[in-house]
């Protein structure tokens, strides 16, 4: 039985309301990623600085 414009047009709904969820996820998914790699980052940054501290030492870890 093929769907009537009515049916195809409330699919198509939920269709873009389950795409915008995921969008949603996908964005809040994508800036978390984006704070835990800069976090990553500055410390890899301090670690490499202290490195290269001649004060520093194998305690200091």
């Amino acid at each position: 039985m093929e769907k009537s414009l009515v049916d195809t047009v409330y699919a198509l709904k939920d269709e873009v309301q389950e795409l915008r969820q995921d969008n949603k996820k996908m964005k809040k998914s994508l800036e978390e990623e984006q704070r835990a790699r800069k976090d990553l980052e500055k410390l890899v940054r301090k670690v490499l600085k202290n490195m290269n501290d001649p004060a520093w030492d194998e305690t200091n870890l």
